[in-house]
């Protein structure tokens, strides 16, 4: 399956709001956020706690509904085909992601199957993403049993196990390793 989006933008959004409520209280957690993010551009949104950072990823990787306003995804509108945005990236958020009793590798290749890459495809990515980001030693052990750093580096391969065209990191450098 090709993944060329053919020109358009990666991320595509228009006064992207969400709203919630606190008690009687309306509060506009992200107000219109208009912006357009191209194939091979990084881009990172700054603020302090509260600024609707992590609200804002969260609807553009679907876990979200916005209250208002529009987001494409590698062309897929975010509320009419989620799946397709879903598969079309991957995403680290700020917590560990992996399943504390699982084995690491495990945890790696069962990820494939859930993207539906077949069993020996995963395998080989779960090989391929523990070599790159120097887990390899740590494949048949419990993921409870990893420092923070590891944890966050096997965070990072269960978003990249897929090869998403686009890949969002909430609180990246959390417990990294240097």
């Amino acid at each position: 399956m090709s993944r060329i989006n053919n020109g358009r933008p990666m991320i595509e959004t228009e006064a992207l709001t969400k709203h919630f409520a606190q008690g009687k209280k309306l509060v506009e957690a992200v107000k219109g956020v208009t912006l357009d993010v191209a194939e091979g551009e990084l881009v990172a949104l700054l603020g302090p706690n509260g600024a609707g950072k992590s609200t804002t990823l969260r609807m553009l990787t679907t876990l979200l509904e916005p209250t208002s306003g529009t987001a494409r995804i590698a062309g897929f509108d975010i509320a009419a085909s989620r799946n397709e945005v879903r598969s079309s990236l991957g995403y680290v958020g700020q917590g560990n992601g992996a399943g504390h009793n699982q084995r690491v590798r495990d945890e790696l290749v069962t990820q494939g199957l859930c993207y539906g890459m077949p069993k020996g495809d995963s395998q080989v990515r779960a090989d391929e993403l523990l070599r790159d980001l120097e887990l390899t030693e740590l494949g048949t052990r419990k993921v409870s049993t990893l420092s923070g750093g590891q944890r966050r580096r096997l965070d990072i391969a269960l978003g990249l196990v897929h090869r998403p065209p686009l890949l969002f990191l909430d609180e990246p450098t959390t417990g990294m390793d240097p």
